[in-house]
Parts: structure tokens; C-alpha cells; sequence
């Protein structure tokens, strides 16, 4: 007789046998116990990481992009990671690219004293306890001129501080006689110095001209070559230039902007004296073996030589110098016609500024 709930008669089974399958209902939970929420997203976590690490903040955008992405549908936790991730790495890359621009214009618009020439034109801006001194083009309307530059010595040092017209006898010194006895111009000493009131010796200094009535400059002022030697910016007569042949600049050679003929070759140039404001100096020329005309591509390789030359010249390297570098090179039709065999290496102001000196030895 069968068993009528389907047992073949055999033994019950046991109830501790180890390899019985376990009953359905041994996997339900309470409904009311708390569980754990969705496994955390790799992207969302590593988005939030590199918000907050300044070179990874655009990575952190666009993993926080993705991150939203991915968690959308809740399956996946951590979207907040990726939301946070997203807007501060925006914040953080934005205040980045704020930063560097600011170190640019910092930069090119910051007036370097220990490069201050007498003749230099600058802008002045008056902050709360500080000056903001850029460079200006002296054509152009400015609100000073430096009448003297240089760095305080034991006897400059007592002058300044006991001397309320310290800046007088050096503007006079360096060929503004005038200026001085003319009393149209207010001329004031500005101090690179942790203390204004007692520099320490060596600090560097200017002495500018403003005009008195308080309105901007339009020229460069008035000035003349002192007796016992020139003064670096002056301003040459037309005696003190001289027109000749692009192919007769030599080292050391200081000249003018040249115009150019009508196709767009250089033939000649105005040479002035290196204490006079001009646009290039000859550091050196290389100079080329004759035959035939070896093209523009050779030419540019053999320029290479012109770094050799500045670094001679100006007693330091290319790379570590505020100077550029420049040259003029031979034209197919030159070197046919003018036996044109050299390369001529210059040195030009790095923001198309004006030379104020000669740049031989000048080691910056």
C-alpha cells in the first residue's frame, strides 16, 4: 500500500544530513531588515579622486561625465562621487587656467629692475601700499620716464636717505640737465627694497620723471650725451647715424629697423651707437663656404652656429637669456650678385622693445 504522502516506506530522512538541499524559504529575508545599496562605481570614486588633485582636475571632469552615466539607473552607487567630482574638477581647472594666465601677464608687464635702463618708458600704476611699474612705448602716451637706474652703494645709500632731492644729480649725471632745471617735471626715486626708508646696499633702484602738472608723457624727454662718456638710451642726433650695407654690419654693430626694398630684401641699414635706442645688435656673423647657392634649408641648419655666437657675446647661454635671437641670412639673387657668404647672427629684445645698451658681456 503506497504512502498517501508519496513515502516509498524507506527510513525518514535525517535532519542534520549535511548534503541535504536546504528549504526555498531559507533564502527570504525580513522585509523589514536593512540591506546594503548598490556596489560603489569605479568611475564615480575616481572622478571625485582626481577633483581634488590639481594636475588630475580635467581628468576628474570627464570621468565625472561618465560616472553620471553609469549610475543613472541606480544599479551602480556613488553618483554623488561623480556629481562633486564633475563640479570641482570645473572650479578646480578653472581657477588653474586663472593662475597661469596670471603668471603670463605677470610676466611680459612687470618692469624688471636690474634691467632698468635710463630712457625707458613705464606706466605706473598705485595700488594700496605697493606700485605696479610696467614697460610703455615711449611714442606712445606713458606716465614716466626712468632718468636714472642702478643699485645702491654705501654713499648712494646715505644720500638717499638724508637727501630729499636724491634723484637730481643722477638725472643730471646721465644727461637731463634740463629736466632738472626746467621744473616742468617732478623727478621721485622708486625702491625695489623690503624697507623703502633704509634700503639695504645693492638693492636696486630708478629715479622716473613724471610730468608736474600730473598729465601722461607723449615723447621721450630731452636729453644729451654727458661729457666723459655716453649714457645707455640716449637719444642719438643725426650725426651719430649712418646708412650703409647690410652686408657691412660687423660684430658688435648696433642699427635700426631696416626698410625693406621691394622684394622684401634687406640692403641696407642705419647703424647707430649701441647707447642709443635701436632695434638689433651683431653678435657675430657665420660665415659660409663658397660654390653654389645651398637653400633657404641649409641655411636655416647652418644658423644654428649663430647660437655659439650670443652665447659668446652676450657671456651666456640662449636658453638661460632674456634676449632672442635673430638673423639674416643670404638670398639666392645675393649671393649671385653681392658674393653674399655670411649669416648674420642678432640679438633683439625679447618683447620688441627697444635696446637701450650694448648687450656685449652683458651676461643676462
Amino acid at each position: 500500500m503506497n504512502d498517501p504522502f508519496g513515502s516509498d516506506g524507506g527510513p525518514p530522512p535525517d535532519p542534520f544530513d549535511p548534503y541535504q538541499r536546504p528549504l526555498a524559504d531559507s533564502f527570504r529575508t525580513d522585509p523589514y531588515l536593512i540591506q546594503g545599496g548598490p556596489a560603489l562605481d569605479g568611475i564615480a570614486v575616481a572622478s571625485f579622486v582626481c577633483s581634488l588633485t590639481c594636475c588630475a582636475a580635467p581628468v576628474g571632469i570627464g570621468l565625472g561625465i561618465a560616472g553620471i552615466v553609469r549610475t543613472r539607473d541606480g544599479r551602480r552607487g556613488g553618483r554623488w562621487m561623480a556629481v562633486a567630482g564633475l563640479v570641482l574638477g570645473v572650479l578646480l581647472t578653472l581657477g588653474l587656467a586663472a593662475g597661469a594666465t596670471g603668471l603670463v601677464l605677470l610676466g611680459t608687464s612687470t618692469y624688471f629692475f636690474d634691467d632698468a635702463r635710463a630712457g625707458d618708458c613705464v606706466d605706473i600704476d598705485e595700488q594700496d601700499d605697493w606700485l605696479d611699474i610696467s614697460p610703455a612705448d615711449c611714442d606712445e602716451p606713458h606716465d614716466a620716464e626712468v632718468v636714472y637706474a642702478g643699485r645702491f652703494t654705501a654713499e648712494l645709500r646715505t644720500s638717499y636717505i638724508e637727501d630729499i632731492g636724491f634723484c637730481h644729480p643722477l638725472a643730471k649725471s646721465a644727461g637731463y640737465d634740463g629736466l632738472v632745471a626746467g621744473g616742468a617735471h617732478r623727478i621721485d626715486p622708486i625702491v625695489e627694497s623690503d624697507d623703502v626708508e633704509a634700503p639695504e646696499i645693492g638693492d636696486y633702484f630708478v629715479c622716473v620723471a613724471e610730468a608736474a602738472d600730473g598729465d601722461q608723457l607723449t615723447e621721450p624727454l630731452p636729453r644729451h650725451e654727458p661729457s666723459g662718456g655716453g649714457h645707455p638710451g640716449r637719444d642719438e642726433t643725426d650725426s651719430d647715424r649712418e646708412t650703409i650695407s647690410s652686408l657691412d654690419l660687423r660684430r658688435g654693430d648696433c642699427f635700426d629697423e631696416p626698410e625693406l626694398d621691394e622684394d622684401d630684401l634687406v640692403n641696407t641699414v642705419t647703424r647707430v651707437p649701441c647707447n642709443a635706442r635701436h632695434d638689433y645688435q651683431v653678435v657675430g656673423n657665420v660665415v659660409l663656404p663658397k660654390g653654389r647657392y645651398p637653400g633657404e634649408k641649409a641655411l636655416d641648419a647652418r644658423s644654428d652656429k649663430c647660437l655659439d655666437l650670443f652665447r659668446d657675446f652676450l657671456d651666456i647661454a640662449y636658453d638661460d637669456s632674456r634676449f632672442e635671437l635673430d638673423y639674416y641670412s643670404p638670398t639666392a639673387q645675393s649671393w649671385r650678385k653681392d658674393d653674399d657668404r655670411a649669416i648674420t647672427c642678432l640679438a633683439v629684445h625679447p618683447r620688441g622693445r627697444k635696446l637701450t645698451r650694448d648687450l656685449e658681456g652683458i651676461a643676462r
